[in-house]
């Protein structure tokens, strides 16, 4: 489970607590405390990844704490978001969050804690901050936010008391698999058409056409082994980028099995897919280099030229879209599975 925390300074203090005087110094100090990034805090991995040991969380959890470097919050990543608010409550930046992390759609959960102060003072002030408290509370329950209160020496026990001893970590996971699978439903079209969009440009698809083409022979033969050479091309072939990074991108959240073993079998296939997709749908088409000039043939065969670069774009745009789905919605059925009912 991952818990993100943002918030006013308070979350600092409770980084303090979590991973102890020494650790937090070597992170925190006078020259670098506006330019920390994320600090991300576990029990059970190797510091040398950037995570930071801590005693105090829990197996398979993670906190994350905001730094003060801004940078874009995926939010989609995190099962609960926890906004630290301390005295003086409701600040306009402190609002502000609250507002973009509850209307932004792919915020899973997210909870108000407002931070009770452990310090002594006149009965005047510590009303004062009581009052303030209260009203805090108050108004965000009435926007419709959850919220609670606490002192930063409870806040683990508020944090953690759903991941006690008794905790159904496969309900935990079979929560995040329903998430991802309408995650997938609701926004891969359109991730998928804007990054192909990036990807699939006229000129690329002439570079190809036009090298196979000249080389002479059996022309859609030649088109189909280019093509299918630049979708297993690492790190030379935007096909293959394309593919590899959304495939990625979607399931990087439940990625519980060799997913370069994976993405090598899956390219495989896409390759199959493709060659029975273009020999079914374009006719066999040769050009004799010894026999005419390639401007001569291009201009004869245009319109079958036009259609096998048609066809290579509809595989890429349309079926190669619906069999990514279909891979995902397959991992994510197989882990159900595995974790049962």
């Amino acid at each position: 489970m991952r818990f993100y925390i943002i918030g006013d300074q308070s979350r600092f203090q409770y980084l303090k607590m979590l991973i102890g005087d020494v650790a937090y110094n070597e992170l925190v100090n006078v020259t670098t405390i506006n330019k920390i990034e994320d600090v991300h805090v576990a029990c059970d991995q190797d510091g040398s990844n950037g995570v930071v040991i801590s005693s105090e969380i829990p197996l398979n959890t993670e906190v994350i704490i905001q730094g003060t470097v801004l940078q874009d919050v995926e939010y989609e990543g995190y099962d609960k978001i926890l906004i630290f608010d301390e005295f003086p409550y409701r600040t306009k930046d402190t609002v502000e969050d609250v507002r973009k992390i509850s209307d932004h759609p792919h915020t899973r959960e997210y909870e108000i804690i407002l931070i009770e102060g452990e310090q002594k003072g006149l009965k005047s002030d510590v009303s004062t901050i009581e009052d303030a408290m209260n009203e805090a509370k108050k108004l965000y329950t009435q926007e419709g936010h959850s919220v609670q209160i606490s002192s930063l020496s409870k806040i683990k026990e508020l944090l953690f008391q759903t991941l006690d001893d008794s905790y159904d970590i496969y309900a935990l996971l079979r929560k995040k698999l329903d998430y991802v699978l309408q995650y997938i439903h609701e926004d891969f079209n359109l991730e998928y058409d804007l990054a192909y969009e990036d990807f699939f440009d006229d000129i690329y698809m002439e570079k190809v056409m036009s090298g196979g083409i000249k080389r002479g022979g059996d022309i859609r033969k030649i088109f189909v082994g280019e093509i299918s050479k630049r979708i297993v091309d690492r790190g030379h072939s935007k096909i293959q980028m394309f593919i590899e990074g959304i495939y990625k991108y979607f399931m990087r959240e439940i990625n519980m099995w060799d997913l370069e073993r994976d993405l090598k079998e899956f390219f495989v296939e896409i390759q199959g897919d493709f060659a029975n997709f273009i020999y079914t749908n374009v006719e066999e088409l040769c050009f004799q280099r010894s026999e005419q000039k390639y401007e001569v043939f291009y201009n004869q065969h245009r319109k079958n030229i036009v259609h096998m670069k048609d066809c290579t774009r509809q595989f890429f745009k349309d079926e190669l879209k619906q069999k990514i789905v279909e891979r995902m919605e397959n991992r994510i059925e197989k882990l159900k599975e595995l974790l049962g009912n």
